[in-house]
């Protein structure tokens, strides 16, 4: 049985699994109806002959349907019709969301798989032509007809003109191989597209006639209605404008010649898959691809500019609590782009765009502020690193971050001494502490170069900590580094208020056993530790220390702890994502860290170097520090016959009670964050796409915990 009879027959058991009638799981029926339709064309697809490329092609989109479809039945088979009340509330809490996020996950995949089956059946369809024009026509009229019938179903969205426009956009987005320039208009185009869909869901404008109204989407007013319509059809009336213009694509071997089906009726009824296929080079070559992208510029950037115009006037239709919702789905969503960035000219586009949106906002009742600040001051970070590692060899940034030995002068006086941590001197001034990050000789075998630490670890590190960090970025200020006695040196600043103050590690705070902070200190300082590990994951960064030792507080006005003004510390270990050859094994040597780290990565274990650092694992150690400030002591002191490798297990079973307790005292919302980051979904794991794993990260951990508030 081939892959794809494979899929569709568990696609047909997946729907009769969800055809119960019950609401929560026919949400999924349109999609796997939608699923079987399209590889029931994949099969008649394949009885024609289809070249391997394009084969790669049509069996890479098979994947990701097979990969939503397998985690829908898992989590629809964790319902049981004898669970408890209890239980079903449990399900519908955790995997209730995680099934209508897999849904729309299943539903993208199909799209694509749709849009590339017909690009290939017209390709098919013209080399027909060459050879059996009549059999062409009659192929032709019934691709026609499917067409048709598989259009039947968007067309009764309640918005057929927005879901147009989106499925137009999704065609463009899916492109390859194009100019640089087109991709920052694919960028504009895909922040759009996020957009209009958050909008139309709000409004529930993009939900089929059938299917029943959800409570939580607004009712409109019919006179709003008809002027979203207002809006929104005078732009799919500019696309049919503009891809009316797209000429028509020719196989390379046949330049000389354009077969007159090209201009026939099926042409037309295919011009959005001929815009698509005619911007990539997968399937077939297309002639002057790069001169059509280049000849389209200006009409597509004013359609962007059109575009962008008409989601800031629909947006501005909904109520402040509305656009509150869009805009926060949409942060999201660039978050997840930002991550994504790894170009100094697409971080600028981003910034760009969400420097539009702000303009956008100013002429609604949206509120400005955090949400957009925080998305510029992180771009803006991530700019200044890639432009770093671009100019790794230019002498002046260089000095610039380089200081000279004999201006830092270490103290000695910390009262918490740290063996990677020491108070200091700059140029004589108090206020600054010292990290130290070892190397190792040049002459070693393993592991980066003390050339490759400085270059793509310690400077691209200072130069990211030296810049203007957002309010919510709890890192303290580097001024630079040094190097001496076989080490560099990360240089920090203190803040102005905390500048003769003493350093306060975290795990010394634990440790005692009076003087537990309120609920709303805690609360506080778990809110700065995920959000700035969540804002060092999307600027491209892995931490690989986190842990009680490397969050540093400082005394407040009335002499007590600031745990609202906390500050990760501790970068010895960390090196940039998109840097594995750079992995070192952990300077640490001390058991007890092991308590922080992944079970893969203990060092206890002969097989922890046979792993590579994850993303994965800082949120492992983010748990463990959440589970530590809700019980307030050290999560070696939890249980005292439980070792490193088995506190995961412990933390999270029914029968230990550890999770109720964290309930108890902090509520069922923290408790899910930690069981988020202890044991996250697959959405999560180390093959997740990184936007993919931005989202995930901002909506099941950072936005729950933004939300915790002591009334």
């Amino acid at each position: 049985m081939s892959t794809a009879e494979s899929l569709l027959e568990l696609a047909r058991n997946a729907r009769a699994e969800c055809n119960t009638g019950q609401r929560k799981f026919s949400t999924a029926l349109p999609a796997l109806d939608a699923l079987v339709s399209e590889l029931e064309v994949y099969k008649s697809v394949m009885r024609k002959p289809v070249n391997s490329e394009t084969l790669t092609n049509l069996e890479s989109h098979l994947t990701p349907c097979a990969g939503a479809l397998n985690v829908l039945l898992i989590t629809r088979r964790k319902y049981r019709s004898e669970m408890s009340a209890f239980e079903r509330a449990k399900w519908k809490t955790t995997d209730g969301e995680k099934f209508t996020d897999t849904v729309n996950r299943l539903q993208n995949a199909t799209n694509l798989l749709r849009g590339t089956l017909r690009m290939t059946r017209e390709v098919q369809l013209h080399r027909m032509a060459e050879t059996n024009p009549k059999m062409a026509k009659e192929e032709a009229r019934e691709t026609t007809a499917e067409t048709m019938k598989a259009n039947a179903k968007p067309d009764t969205c309640r918005n057929g003109a927005g879901c147009r426009v989106i499925e137009w956009i999704q065609l463009m987005l899916v492109a390859r191989d194009v100019p640089d320039k087109y991709q920052q208009l694919r960028l504009r185009l895909e922040i759009e597209q996020g957009r209009l869909l958050s909008w139309g869901h709000s409004f529930g404008l993009l939900q089929e006639e059938s299917e029943e109204e959800d409570a939580s989407r607004i009712s409109i007013p019919e006179q709003v209605r008809y002027m979203v319509q207002g809006y929104i059809e005078p732009l799919w009336q500019k696309v049919l404008h503009f891809t009316a213009e797209t000429p028509s694509f020719v196989p390379r071997d046949k330049r000389e010649e354009t077969p007159s089906v090209h201009h026939g009726g099926m042409a037309r009824r295919f011009r959005l898959d001929r815009m698509y296929a005619k911007a990539r080079q997968g399937t077939i070559k297309f002639k002057d691809r790069v001169n059509w992208a280049y000849w389209q510029m200006d009409k597509l950037e004013d359609l962007v500019e059109c575009m962008r115009h008409v989601n800031g006037s629909v947006i501005a239709l909904a109520e402040v609590k509305t656009q509150q919702e869009i805009q926060e789905t949409v942060k999201a969503t660039l978050m997840g782009l930002l991550s994504l960035q790894d170009t100094v000219n697409g971080l600028k586009e981003l910034i760009v765009a969400v420097e539009e949106k702000r303009l956008d906002n100013r002429s609604s009742q949206m509120p400005l502020g955090e949400p957009n600040d925080l998305l510029l001051g992180l771009a803006n970070l991530k700019k200044m690193r890639l432009q770093i590692g671009h100019d790794k060899n230019d002498g002046s940034l260089q000095s610039d971050l380089k200081i000279q030995p004999e201006r830092v002068w270490p103290m000695n006086k910390m009262k918490y001494p740290s063996p990677q941590r020491q108070d200091a001197t700059l140029d004589g001034k108090e206020g600054f502490w010292v990290e130290y990050k070892d190397y190792s000789s040049s002459d070693r075998i393993v592991g980066p170069t003390k050339d490759e630490i400085e270059r793509h670890i310690v400077r691209e590190l200072a130069a990211l900590l030296i810049s203007k960090l957002p309010s919510s970025f709890r890192v303290a200020r580097c001024v630079g580094y040094y190097e001496e006695a076989g080490s560099f040196g990360l240089v920090f600043e203190k803040h102005a208020a905390h500048a003769d103050q003493t350093i306060i590690p975290l795990s010394h705070c634990l440790s005692l056993e009076t003087q537990m902070p309120s609920l709303g200190e805690r609360i506080a300082l778990a809110q700065g530790i995920v959000q700035t590990v969540f804002q060092l994951h999307v600027v491209g960064w892995l931490h690989k220390g986190l842990r009680p030792a490397n969050i540093l507080l400082f005394e407040d006005h009335n002499g007590g702890i600031a745990y609202d003004k906390s500050y990760i510390s501790g970068f010895e270990d960390a090196r940039p994502v998109a840097q594995p050859n750079l992995t070192e094994e952990a300077h640490s040597r001390l058991l007890n860290d092991d308590w922080y780290r992944h079970p893969d990565i203990q060092t206890v274990k002969p097989a922890h170097r046979e792993f590579q650092y994850c993303m994965r694992y800082d949120l492992y150690s983010l748990g463990i520090l959440l589970v530590e400030i809700a019980l307030w002591k050290p999560v070696l002191d939890i249980q005292s016959n439980v070792g490193p490798g088995d506190i995961k297990s412990f933390i999270l079973s029914h029968n230990t009670q550890c999770l109720q307790r964290i309930q108890f005292a902090f509520g069922r919302k923290y408790a899910e964050i930690v069981m988020n980051c202890l044991n996250p979904g697959e959405e999560m794991d180390d093959h997740t796409q990184m936007d993919s794993y931005i989202y995930y990260f901002e909506k099941l951990v950072v936005k729950p915990m933004k939300q915790m508030s002591v009334d």
